[in-house]
């Protein structure tokens, strides 16, 4: 209801499509006839989190001619006191109303623009590297991605944010098998969807494309200080 909510507010003419385990099928059904919410269901095993459906669906939609796309998902976060906060922080940052129509106007007018990310979100891929490293790297030679460089390259914390598909085309393209995402046990980093992850700006910038954060469109200041959702609690 959250991001249906947000999603109204932003008064855009947008297509929805949800990604859904097949176990919560029903439930999401229920509660899209609940809300009134006209989307498109895409359903599929609880493998890879939303990572791996997004890249399927956004293989699908690049061969039907969609150009940008706004990735949300239902970011719980259960293993943070803070988890709702980092959610509708993320949500806020993309969708609000004052914001929404700017960075859709944006990339209309950028054809290298090719993502773009809440402010404060986007931060060095070093953090927790240890846990991600052989599967970035892993990624990278299986797009044709040049290595990364832990301490000046950057990723998207949170994995919400606005891209254009063509960006992320080799990472789209890149042969991946359900079976090589790790089964749900409520992992915390480490897995192969935390790593592709870290490849979203990886692979736009290999591209030709820019990425760039909400507040710097919106000509705001980026928030200061240490990153409040990268401390262990």
């Amino acid at each position: 209801e959250e991001i249906a909510t947000a999603l109204r507010a932003t008064r855009l003419p947008l297509r929805i499509i949800l990604t859904v385990p097949s176990e919560r099928e029903e439930a999401v059904r229920n509660e899209a006839a609940r809300l009134s919410l006209d989307a498109e269901f895409v359903v599929a095993p609880n493998r890879g989190r939303d990572i791996l459906p997004f890249l399927r669906l956004a293989g699908k939609l690049l061969d039907e001619g969609e150009d940008v796309v706004l990735k949300l998902h239902t970011k719980r976060s259960t293993h943070r006191q803070d988890g709702a906060a980092w959610r509708a922080e993320l949500l806020d940052r993309l969708v609000a109303p004052d914001r929404a129509a700017a960075i859709v106007s944006a990339f209309a007018d950028d054809p290298k623009l090719g993502v773009v990310a809440p402010e404060g979100h986007m931060q060095p891929l070093s953090f927790y590297w240890g846990a991600n490293a052989a599967n970035v790297e892993y990624l990278c030679a299986l797009a044709g991605v040049p290595q990364p460089r832990a301490e000046s390259d950057q990723f998207v914390a949170g994995s919400m944010f606005w891209c254009r598909l063509s960006a992320l085309a080799p990472l789209i393209d890149t042969p991946l098998s359900s079976a090589e995402f790790a089964p749900e046990a409520g992992q915390v980093d480490g897995t192969l969807a935390h790593a592709v992850e870290r490849m979203i700006l990886l692979t736009a910038e290999h591209q030709g494309f820019r990425a760039v954060s909400a507040a710097s469109l919106m000509g705001i200041p980026e928030p200061k200080g240490p990153y409040a959702y990268a401390r262990r609690t």
